[in-house]
């Protein structure tokens, strides 16, 4: 029987794999081949370089790093036992946005599997992972990441509301088509979601059928808001009504809002404003280096602030007058209208309103890296467990962001630097000795792993 032994030398102590033999009546040990060098404990290997081969490399780095941050967020433990098969959709949608039938073979490519204990899994046990995630209730999830993140980011600050829309090609939807935003008509359905002002950390989701209206959706969210003790609110102008101002306020909440310019708005506000007033030193403020003027007058509580952009106004007029209709007077180019009930100043309130586009760059990235649209599962209940799974992508991103706020990289470029962080498994081609590492890592890949706090 063969067995390890080591043979110290004046130069180390050194492994060998001998076997008993018994030669001349007498017993000694054969040496079957060497091993290699002990140091500090751990068994060196002495391979010839023209034996060493590539057997398979793997995306490795960012696998790591995005199970490291659901890990931190606790994401596994609010799941259910299919936790590991939904961290599998959630990653997969941020590293590459493959179709069901076409995930199992990427999933070789990748350290997905190992990471996170799967042994094997075809499309259709990912068809059954859909289903228990539509069973699962959400509302649990949405609670417990949400603890999680004002445990990392402690501060009571305003929610952002707002909404966007995909498209759907099932069959089995009963509504109607309707036009979308792009002007395209076919079966819609809406996400509304509501992240934190600061980092845009996801609070909520919820989805609705393509014909329910803006206004009936914020009345929805806002009761859900409330229960989660959210008192601040920054909502785009779609979603602006005197009858959802009046509802802000019988909830008791601080609220921006965009409004519209309506007729009523521009005769008895927009008209009286003087330009020579307005366009002063006093009333100018400096927004992203965007020299702005701005004033305001009393409304439904509270104020409405009339926020005058010079550059904005020659853009407005030329595209207006390409187009050539309308009446002329009444445009009021360079101006956009802002409610609000809070006791911040003109200038605070210009650049929360403005700056809330912390959530647009959330469904921008839903649309782009996370791939909203388009929608590759046909049932309804597929679709809806796809909107949870990019609800858990952004979490993901969401929470990387906060981790590289000192790094000037966005989550998903960050990711993409990862990408090319493989491991690489090697053989010697004389003994099929194999072994793994990870290549060298660069300076930004170690700048985003030190930030997250993670290794690999």
């Amino acid at each position: 029987m063969a067995f390890i032994r080591k043979i110290k030398t004046n130069s180390g102590t050194y492994l060998a794999e001998v076997k008993s033999v018994r030669e001349g009546g007498k017993v000694r040990q054969k040496v079957l081949k060497y091993i290699g060098k002990e140091v500090n404990g751990q068994v060196v290997r002495q391979i010839a370089s023209d034996q060493i081969a590539v057997s398979e490399v793997r995306r490795h780095a960012d696998v790591v790093l995005l199970n490291h941050l659901a890990e931190g967020l606790g994401i596994r433990e609010v799941l259910g036992p299919k936790a590991s098969e939904i961290l599998l959709f959630v990653y997969a949608q941020i590293l590459d946005q493959k179709s069901i039938c076409r995930l199992e073979d990427w999933l070789t490519q990748t350290d997905l599997l190992d990471i996170l204990k799967i042994d094997s899994i075809g499309a259709k046990d990912l068809y059954g992972v859909l289903q228990e995630l539509e069973r699962l209730d959400f509302k649990v999830v949405q609670e417990r990441l949400n603890k999680k993140w004002q445990a990392l980011d402690n501060k009571n600050e305003a929610v952002v509301l707002d909404i966007t829309d995909t498209y759907f090609s099932g069959s089995q939807a009963d509504w109607s088509s309707r036009r979308g935003k792009d002007g395209v008509y076919g079966k819609l359905l809406q996400l509304a979601i509501a992240v934190s002002f600061q980092h845009g950390f996801p609070l909520s989701h919820r989805i609705y059928e393509g014909n329910i209206s803006n206004k009936r959706i914020l009345q929805d969210m806002l009761s859900e808001l409330v229960k989660m003790g959210f008192s601040s609110i920054i909502l785009d102008r779609g979603m602006y009504s005197a009858e959802n101002i009046k509802r802000l306020t019988d909830a008791k909440f601080t609220a921006i809002v965009g409004v519209s310019k309506t007729p009523e708005i521009k005769r008895s506000f927009l008209k009286g404003i003087d330009r020579e007033k307005i366009f002063s030193k006093q009333n100018q403020l400096v927004l992203n280096s965007t020299k702005l003027y701005a004033t305001s007058t009393s409304f439904l509580g509270g104020a409405l602030v009339a926020v005058f952009n010079p550059d904005a106004e020659v853009a407005q007029r030329e595209e207006f007058l390409e187009k050539g209709q309308g009446n002329l007077k009444e445009q009021f180019f360079g101006y956009s209208l802002i409610y609000h009930n809070t006791q911040h100043s003109i200038p605070e309130i210009v650049r929360k309103y403005f700056e809330k586009d912390i959530v647009e760059r959330s469904f921008r990235q839903l649309k782009g890296p996370l791939s909203l649209r388009p929608i590759r599962v046909w049932l309804v209940e597929h679709v809806s467990a796809h909107f949870k799974i990019c609800y858990l992508a952004y979490a993901l991103l969401a929470f990387l962001s906060y981790n590289l706020r000192n790094l000037k990289i966005s989550p998903p470029d960050a990711i993409d630097k990862l990408k090319t962080a493989y491991r690489i498994t090697l053989f010697d081609k004389k003994s099929s000795f194999s072994w793994s590492q990870t290549v060298t890592l660069s300076k930004i890949q170690n700048q985003i792993l030190k930030a997250a706090k993670c290794s690999v």
